[in-house]
């Protein structure tokens, strides 16, 4: 039997919750590797952008969980799917230009042609 006023949680959230943590060993996933490294950055990074598809789309997969969207808007990060990867560059580019931090996530298959166009 659970003591009154303990709230089970889910797989899903108890999983997704050493995102916040700041202590201990955990492993996980390259799209959690991502985020949480967004979230140790001792500079704030206001903005990830990428496309919304492989090998990214789990990033923005996992964004669509309440418990590290409301992670990630603490930390005032804003996370934008885009269509393609010369489009991630380019609002990395602005909030750069802002004096924003960004990251923009380009899949290896697409850099050359992001980086010449």
């Amino acid at each position: 039997m659970m003591p009154v006023g303990n709230v089970k949680q889910t797989n899903v959230q108890m999983r997704h919750a050493v995102l916040g943590c700041h202590e201990g060993y955990h492993l996980l996933s390259a799209q959690e590797v991502i985020l949480k490294s967004v979230l140790e950055s001792e500079s704030r990074i206001a903005l990830i952008a990428g496309p919304k598809h492989d090998p990214f789309q789990p990033v923005f997969g996992i964004t669509s969980i309440a418990a590290i969207s409301e992670l990630m808007a603490r930390h005032e990060t804003e996370i934008v799917p885009t269509h393609d990867a010369g489009r991630a560059v380019r609002l990395a580019m602005y909030a750069a230009q802002s004096g924003q931090k960004a990251l923009a996530l380009v899949p290896n298959s697409m850099l050359d042609q992001t980086i010449a166009g």
